[in-house]
């Protein structure tokens, strides 16, 4: 467990270094005015985060950025869960009709649309068909520098067997999960971070929706925005199996 001021001084170097993509320094964190400590005192707390593994640094005159175990400790604990507001996670597939193909490519296209990532869906059964859409996204100016083994990742995508079978293995999860970089169950997707939520009937999930970013990303938008997606299929399926 981290101090109250360590986890505070964590959380502004996520959030500064999630907006920007830059190393952070010590001197904008001691200029916050949440900051009550001198910059030496945020410079010896810097430098304990970093030997903790929370943080790193890309190399010797730069600031610091997460690492993977940062990344972590700030989902688990110290993001704003509401992410970039409700409204832009509303995916709007009440006016879709019945079809689970239709369902399902909206889905996909909305979440991609919402999160500028990404986006699974598999349909139920959890074995029968994985739903992409947002590959371009993904592989954006944005996003392709943070992406250190694209070619791996691209392969185990067209592959698609990997990938469900890591959606699988999260199918009795009963919100949402994250897996951040070398977390994940699947070996070649260990470059990138997963979000995602399943969706089903009451007594039981029938299947996955998630999206596919660097460790970089907006996980609190990320997670809002499946959780919301899994909402909605559920309801979904409520009409087409429940009725």
């Amino acid at each position: 467990m981290l101090s109250e001021r360590q986890e505070l001084i964590l959380k502004l170097v996520v959030d500064a270094y999630l907006a920007s993509g830059k190393p952070v320094a010590s001197k904008p964190i001691a200029e916050r005015r949440e900051v009550e400590w001198g910059p030496s005192t945020v410079r010896a707390e810097l430098a304990a985060l970093e030997a903790a593994g929370f943080l790193t640094h890309p190399h010797t005159s730069a600031g610091r950025i997460p690492t993977e175990r940062g990344y972590r400790y700030y989902v688990d604990r110290l993001m704003d869960a509401r992410g970039r507001g409700a409204a832009e996670v509303e995916l709007g597939l009440t006016q879709l009709r019945r079809e689970i193909d239709a369902a399902m490519r909206e889905t996909t296209a909305a979440l991609a649309r919402v999160t500028d990532l990404m986006a699974l869906v598999t349909a139920p059964p959890l074995g029968d068909t994985l739903y992409m859409h947002g590959v371009s996204r993904l592989l954006s100016d944005e996003h392709l520098a943070e992406l250190p083994h694209v070619d791996e990742l691209m392969g185990a995508l067209e592959r698609r067997a990997g990938v469900l079978g890591m959606l699988r293995s999260a199918l009795d999860e009963r919100s949402a999960f994250v897996w951040i970089g070398g977390e994940n169950p699947q070996p070649e997707l260990r470059s990138v971070s997963v979000v995602g939520a399943n969706y089903g009937l009451a007594h039981r999930n029938l299947g996955s929706v998630g999206v596919v970013g660097p460790l970089r990303m907006d996980y609190a938008t990320a997670i809002a925005s499946v959780r919301g997606a899994a909402r909605e299929l559920s309801r979904y399926c409520e009409t087409v199996y429940g009725g």
